[in-house]
């Protein structure tokens, strides 16, 4: 029976994925220790040929399906995709290199006293924000206080901090954790000036980034494009390369790729795999993708409502077992998505092989139903961002509940709507939300962002979250060193998913960009961790 379900499933899939074609046509490397690092210093360039390196001007114009919710303040930006707009204005404490390894970027070097449970970090000196005022200690311990505000998750280990010079301040932690200094390689180690915000006020600091990087911010037309000109007084000597940078927002995928083989846009980030495919076999382009994917996808359930059917371990892990995730990666995935058992990639220094987790099993799933009071099924909804390829997922996800006897509405959302339910405290009520979460730098990172204690209840206050599960996340990220840490993640992963089955992680995603072989050195979506770098881009003319 089960192998015949499989098979007719698949034939779903197949049709699926026939339609999207012809609509096509139509229209973690291992944890480091953390050690000080300089970087070399950086010479000026001359102006140069193809043959011997950078050349300076042009506009390198990049496209994106989704804008910026916020641009210039980073304490309330909560998408990773929006430090990507602000970067080239905005730069962090610490960088990640190609391989993981994090390197100076503000900061030129670090010091962890695990036994007092400090981190010291040496700034680099003669940096000046975009408005003229100085880089320097007190501009991040502002910085630091307005993501504190916020209740950031990913800095709430700090309890205090000293200014012990102009270029040097020390962050007193409540106790050790290991993902704090990786977390300034993201969006809390973005600094923006505290003159700026001050002047103006926290709503025009969302939409006017003012920070030390290599460009200034030009102008905002929302849902059309982004701007930035190149900063004369930028810190490393004879960069940036180029004149401008420019994000054109175009909602439709088909669209923007037709823009592209146009020649409108230079670069297209976060293709969806359609697209990628057919592109990638064209001479004048250069297709490429994460090392690592950098999403996972689950459907989150409203089991913290005790008159949800999710509420009961069993209907979770039916949902689990109900979807052929292999199959899906397949059809709609293009050979660009892995298919999850618990929440990270095998490639990952997280990942536990030990996990049992739920594999495709139709007639388990039914019988997990019948034990939880449903054997003869119950109504649901799943909530669906408007954004391609969700809803295609959607339906599939749909078909396969259906077939163990979960009829499921699918109610398709714009992402103001999203972002309330989600990361705004309001929730969902019977149903399952497709959601997604950024893997930088590691999986853990993506617990303790969304699901330890002390941001759940506002981020996903519809998600059962167990004490026993969220005390063992604590241990994990407060670990006194990082030996430790990851002895003790893959009881955590174990207990994630064999024993509670909290999410229903389905697939991850890679990032993938294509560009035109012109476009030098922007670094998106080409390394084992993509950092864009906007300082280094270069147009070969």
């Amino acid at each position: 029976m089960k192998n015949r379900k499989a098979g007719s499933r698949l034939v779903y899939l197949g049709v699926i994925f026939c339609l999207l074609v012809s609509m096509i046509f139509s229209g973690c490397s291992s944890p480091q220790p953390v050690t000080p690092q300089r970087n070399s210093p950086v010479p000026s360039a001359p102006e140069a040929t193809p043959d011997e390196g950078p050349q300076y001007g042009g506009t390198l114009r990049i496209a994106k399906t989704e804008d910026a919710l916020v641009l210039g303040n980073p304490s309330t930006m909560f998408r990773q995709a929006c430090s990507v707009f602000g970067a080239p204005a905005i730069e962090k404490i610490v960088f990640f290199d190609s391989a993981g390894n994090l390197v100076p970027g503000l900061a030129t070097g670090w010091d962890i006293d695990s036994a007092a449970n400090t981190i010291t970090l040496t700034l680099r000196e003669g940096v000046k924000f975009h408005d003229g005022t100085d880089f320097n200690a007190d501009a991040v311990k502002w910085n630091f206080e307005k993501y504190l505000e916020q209740k950031r998750s990913e800095l709430l280990a700090i309890e205090s901090m000293d200014v012990t010079s102009e270029y040097t301040i020390v962050l007193n932690l409540s106790n050790m954790d290991n993902m704090l200094l990786p977390n300034l390689a993201n969006v809390t180690g973005m600094i923006i000036s505290p003159a700026s915000y001050e002047q103006n006020g926290a709503e025009w600091a969302e939409s006017n980034p003012v920070g030390t990087g290599p460009f200034k911010f030009v102008e905002w037309k929302r849902d059309e494009r982004i701007v930035f000109e190149r900063f004369d007084g930028y810190w490393q000597e004879g960069k940036p390369y180029l004149d401008k940078v420019e994000f054109e927002i175009i909602t439709d995928p088909m669209v923007m790729k037709a823009a592209f083989q146009r020649g409108e846009v230079d670069a297209i980030i976060e293709l969806t795999e359609n697209v990628a495919k057919e592109l990638e076999n064209v001479a004048d382009y250069r297709i490429t993708k994460t090392g690592l994917p950098m999403r996972l996808h689950g459907l989150f359930p409203d089991s913290n409502n005790p008159n949800s059917a999710y509420a009961d371990v069993r209907v979770r892990q039916a949902v689990w077992h109900a979807i052929d995730r292999d199959a899906l990666c397949h059809a709609v995935g293009l050979g660009y998505w892995e298919p999850l058992n618990q929440a990270a990639v095998k490639d990952s220094w997280v990942y536990n092989p030990k996990v049992k987790g739920y594999p495709f099993d139709q007639a388990k799933a039914k019988q997990l139903l019948a034990e939880a009071g449903f054997a003869d099924g119950f109504k649901t909804t799943i909530y669906c961002l408007n954004l391609p390829p969700l809803p295609d997922v959607a339906t599939i996800y749909q078909a396969f509940l259906q077939d163990v006897g979960i009829d499921a509405q699918i109610e398709i959302i714009d992402k103001g709507r999203f972002d309330v339910m989600v990361a705004g405290g309001g929730g969902w009520e019977d149903g399952l939300t497709i959601l997604w979460s950024s893997v930088v730098p590691n999986e853990l990172t993506v617990q303790s962002r969304l699901m330890s204690r002390k941001v759940s209840a506002a981020r996903l206050p519809s998600v059962y979250f167990p004490d026993e599960y969220q005390d063992l996340l604590d241990e994990v990220i407060f670990a006194p060193d990082y030996k430790t840490m990851q002895q003790r993640t893959p009881a955590l992963m174990e207990m994630m998913t064999d024993k509670y089955a909290l999410v229903p992680y389905m697939y991850a995603t890679n990032g993938i960009a294509a560009r035109y072989d012109y476009v030098h050195d922007d670094g998106l979506y080409e390394t084992l961790f993509s950092q864009w770098t906007p300082q280094d881009a270069w147009i070969e003319k």
